[in-house]
């Protein structure tokens, strides 16, 4: 159990190690056309985004308040909004309750990103809602973040493929970054949670990510 434990420890922050190359490799193409065209948002395109990359390789704790997380995916959202200009728009409904929840970190940065790469509208638009909500009942107690974006939404094959990815137990050499939070999520708190999606042709996706509703950031 103990030699499990490990393990498990070990694959989870291997996971968290695991930023985004694209995301970087995007964010820097845009830096260096804006160096010339808005030399000004170019420079806080590379403050917010050292601050998330430091973000995400320093500290001991594996668990984070959702307000702090969530404070660096607004950076994350700034560095978008400067990249794709009027095309992408953002709103969140979070509750004052859910703030002082534990999660890990960068947990809703990848599916951001994700629903920027595939959410794009049949107008080239791409707007992004998050939620917050707590499901409370006598067999659960759960915080549930849910990322929708208003795209072309996927083919059923496609969904059904990306349904078999996410249950895997053993580490796909090619994965996404919807199964990195998955595998994560299952590994800090169980199989009961995790990363489920909903998404219809033509209409978008949702996806839904379930972990336990806790304000104890100490693990």
């Amino acid at each position: 159990e103990e030699a499990a434990r490990a393990t498990a420890s070990a694959d989870s922050r291997r996971l968290e190690s695991q930023f985004q190359p694209h995301f970087l490799f995007n964010t820097l193409e845009n830096i260096k056309y804006m160096i010339k065209l808005e030399p000004d948002k170019a420079a806080q395109m590379v403050m917010a985004l050292s601050q998330l990359l430091r973000y995400s390789v320093h500290g001991q704790k594996r668990l984070v308040s959702f307000a702090e997380d969530l404070s660096y995916t607004h950076g994350f959202l700034e560095i978008q909004k400067a990249r794709f200009g009027r095309r992408f728009t953002y709103e969140e409904e979070i509750p004052e309750e859910a703030l002082d929840c534990a999660v890990p970190r960068l947990i809703l940065q990848p599916i951001i990103d994700n629903a920027l790469q595939y959410g794009e509208a049949a107008d080239g638009t791409i707007h992004v809602t998050v939620q917050a909500r707590r499901r409370h009942s006598l067999s659960e107690d759960a915080l549930v973040l849910t990322v929708r974006d208003d795209g072309r939404g996927m083919e059923p094959e496609e969904s059904e493929r990306l349904r078999a990815l996410l249950a895997r137990t053993e580490d796909p050499a090619n994965h996404t970054g919807l199964y990195n939070v998955h595998r994560r999520l299952q590994l800090l708190f169980g199989a009961s949670y995790g990363v489920s999606f909903e998404s219809k042709l033509g209409q978008g996706t949702t996806v839904i990510l379930a972990l336990p509703w806790n304000s104890q950031t100490s693990a």
